[in-house]
């Protein structure tokens, strides 16, 4: 959930074609929408099963906005044909959550997130 921004550029081959090598990089940002099932010293939270408060705002429902999230994606696309490409990206982000629902409280955290995504895709 939230916004990106894409960049693409050609780095080699004919665009929009078969061959073509792209480098991509992607920015965005959105809210985290934790269901907190977690337990503190051995006593598990009271989070309960998904009824009919599914989401956003209130304490009980099942997924909560409790923070947001920024990051930042680099990488190559390669066409294998017109409308079939693969794409390797290394994204790094950084999360805060506040609020979330912990055993007879809440707890706040910061996290820095990478990771290695490997897609394929098409193009219309």
């Amino acid at each position: 959930m939230g916004e990106a921004v894409n960049s693409l550029l050609n780095l080699h081959g004919p665009k929009q074609e078969a061959g073509e090598l792209q480098r991509i990089s992607r920015l965005g940002a959105g809210l985290l929408l934790p269901h907190a099932d977690n337990t503190i010293f051995g006593m598990p939270d009271e989070a309960g099963p998904k009824g009919d408060r599914v989401c956003c705002f209130d304490s009980r429902d099942w997924w909560q906005v409790n923070g947001w999230t920024v990051g930042a994606e680099v990488g190559l696309r390669y066409r294998i044909y017109k409308s079939i490409y693969l794409e390797a990206t290394q994204k790094f982000a950084y999360g805060v959550l506040r609020g979330v629902p912990v055993y007879r409280g809440t707890a706040d955290h910061s996290v820095w997130m990478s990771e290695q995504v490997f897609s394929t895709g098409f193009l219309f």
